[in-house]
């Protein structure tokens, strides 16, 4: 007669179990020793501004064979109010444990953990397979966040229709712009760009030095900042390049410009395109569109949902202003 599983058990990931949480990631989602994983999970994990972001572990006796990550995230109104977030982000389990409950096991007690703590909410846009089981634990699905694009042509076009998959998650090395390092190095002319900035017009990422530094600086991510003027204190815009099948795609992460300046920002992202070949230019149409001359992509952007903790209320779509460095998988 076969065995039963033993039973697993939880706690709190502590700073001498990255190494084996990093493996546990790595064999459960196919990472590559190719890419800088350990440093990647310590810059979202551990130097993210917005505060560490809390681990739980699952144990089959002292093994870790179970993660859930909550990435802690601060989402402001034009109002100056608050809420305290966190983004659902990395969750593994191994091969041989998968099947035994452990993603919602440790997510319910995220849940729990994170109410008790305050936390107001939780975001993520989890694919198609991971949605289902999200929403019968209390996530609310807000909708389809809306995405805008600029082809480069009628090739690009062709391009885009044929690479309806996921894009590189590294990016690529490109020239135009400055690297974020040599850009926010002079932390005055950054602040000055985000006091002088349009504000956003619904509940946003609470953008400040310390987040755009951290947010676009890991260097193997490819981020890239053009000013739309002679220094970034005139305003800027945060992107990268990466691969999407056969279509070379331009994402435009940030826009922290001045009223008025959707004309610097529609020629800025012309010359983008045309120095970095790309097939196109996209981003959430709450951050530019057909003043920057972006158009609507419909049924592209990810699906948003939305858990309520410490906060019960629900936003409707509409009322969020949400950036690709926001919404983006990294």
């Amino acid at each position: 007669m076969a065995e039963e599983p033993q039973a697993l058990s939880m706690r709190m990931a502590g700073d001498d179990d990255l190494d084996a949480v990093v493996a546990v990631c790595g064999e459960a989602l196919g990472w590559t020793d190719s890419h800088p994983n350990e440093a990647f999970f310590r810059w979202k994990h551990f130097e993210n501004p917005f505060g560490r972001s809390p681990i739980w572990l699952s144990l089959d006796g002292d093994r870790i064979v179970g993660v859930r990550t909550m990435m802690r995230w601060t989402f402001v109104n034009p109002a100056g109010q608050r809420l305290a977030m966190v983004r659902a982000v990395d969750t593994a389990t191994l091969p041989a444990y998968q099947g035994r409950g452990i993603f919602r096991s440790l997510t319910l007690r995220a849940v729990e953990d994170l109410t008790a703590q305050g936390v107001d909410a939780v975001f993520n846009t989890p694919n198609e397979k991971s949605r289902p089981g999200y929403l019968k634990m209390g996530w609310s699905q807000l909708g389809q966040v809306a995405i805008a694009g600029r082809p480069r042509g009628p090739a690009s076009l062709v391009r885009m229709a044929r690479s309806r998959i996921a894009a590189d998650r590294w990016g690529e090395p490109v020239a135009a712009g400055l690297d974020p390092g040599e850009a926010f190095a002079d932390r005055a002319a950054l602040g000055a760009a985000l006091e002088r900035a349009e504000i956003p017009k619904g509940w946003a990422t609470e953008r400040t030095v310390e987040y755009l530094t951290w947010r676009l600086g890991f260097a193997p991510l490819h981020y890239r900042v053009a000013p739309i003027g002679a220094t970034v204190a005139d305003g800027f815009v945060g992107f990268r390049v990466r691969q999407r099948g056969a279509m070379r795609e331009m994402s435009i992460n940030e826009v922290v410009v001045p009223p008025g300046s959707a004309g610097a920002v529609r020629a800025l992202i012309g010359r983008l395109l045309r120095a970095t070949n790309s097939d196109v230019a996209l981003t959430t149409a709450a951050t530019a569109g057909l003043s920057a001359g972006l158009f609507p992509l419909p049924r592209l952007g990810p699906i948003l949902t939305w858990r309520p903790l410490a906060t019960t209320a629900v936003p409707a779509l509409g009322e969020l202003d949400l950036s690709l460095a926001t919404i983006e998988l990294f």
